[in-house]
């Protein structure tokens, strides 16, 4: 534990070195939010660290430091999701994590009166989630993905640069964006595609589809857990853990996870075969569907319910801040 977090933790809640390991792991996924918001301000006071100021040396040193204070079990894992709690860490297995979400998923769907047909899904694994962690007595940033969720973040990638190297184009301001209406201000944003807007459509429609069937094959490459280095610079270190099947899932937990993981690594040259095939596939899927798609009228589109989309003030600044 950094100097700077025991000085926090000594002046705000001392007991905490009292406790045993399992006691402070317990404490940490307690609600103290007085507790939190002090000791976060210490830190970043120490520091010298502002949240408007998204500088990633000072975020990294931050969230690295913070890791002691959020983290559980041998390698400090935290999930950064809104349902990290002493009872999502207490878990089971991830097993039984994946599918308590997936039947509330389902049955939110089911529910919900806008998907009058819908049809529950069978339990797949649905994980893509963000945690943090030390590894090999470093801090990363996580990402825990099925094996179809971290695909389709290949595929994506792929449609993007394909998209922009063949049709390129932006959004612009249309006639009424901006336009101040009760609740703040009209967002109207249109495609611009140069006169390609029907191809852009067609294209962008035919890759989705074509993903989202990808996705739904749930296709599995064994009981074994594959994990990829994506760092990329020093103050964004990055690690990728891919799950082979939804049943390796009941080998893993919160609490022990990092540990978990490695005893059922799988060979990563399986996984990257995998991914260059499916890539490969799609890439040519594209293309073929474009000889098609030239044949059309490039700039007719399917006409559609226009809809207003109001945002606050507030809203349209903050989207001006992220550029």
């Amino acid at each position: 534990m950094k100097n700077i977090l025991r000085k926090a933790i000594m002046r705000y809640h001392n007991e905490f070195f009292a406790m045993s390991p399992e006691e402070q792991d317990n404490w940490k996924l307690s609600e103290h939010d007085e507790i939190d918001k002090q000791v976060r301000e210490f830190v970043k006071k120490e520091l010298g660290h502002d949240d408007d100021n998204n500088d990633h040396e000072k975020v990294y040193e931050y969230n690295a430091i913070m890791l002691d204070y959020l983290g559980i079990g041998p390698n400090k894992f935290m999930m950064n999701e809104f349902d990290w709690d002493l009872k999502t860490a207490n878990t089971d297995s991830l097993y039984t994590y994946n599918k308590k979400y997936h039947e509330w998923q389902e049955n939110a769907c089911s529910d919900d009166e806008n998907f009058d047909d819908y049809e529950k899904k069978e339990l797949y694994n649905r994980f893509a989630n963000w945690a943090r962690a030390e590894v090999d007595s470093k801090f990363y940033y996580l990402n825990l993905d099925s094996l179809q969720m971290w695909i389709q973040w290949q595929l994506d990638d792929i449609s993007y640069d394909w998209m922009e190297k063949h049709i390129p184009h932006d959004y612009v301001s249309g006639k009424d964006d901006g336009k101040k209406v009760e609740g703040g201000s009209l967002w109207d944003m249109r495609l611009d595609a140069h006169g390609l807007e029907g191809w852009y459509e067609q294209m962008r429609d035919f890759g989705y589809k074509w993903t989202s069937d990808q996705y739904n094959k749930h296709e599995e490459l064994g009981d074994v857990v594959f994990v990829v280095d994506k760092t990329e610079n020093i103050y964004d270190p990055s690690l990728d853990y891919i799950f082979g099947s939804l049943d390796v899932l009941k080998q893993l937990s919160f609490r022990d996870f990092i540990q978990d993981a490695e005893k059922l690594k799988g060979d990563n040259d399986v996984l990257m075969a995998y991914r260059d095939k499916v890539c490969a596939e799609f890439s040519n899927a594209l293309d073929a569907e474009f000889e098609k798609v030239k044949k059309t009228a490039p700039n007719v589109v399917k006409l559609k319910k226009k809809m207003k989309v109001v945002m606050s003030d507030q809203a349209l600044e903050d989207l001006g801040n992220m550029e």
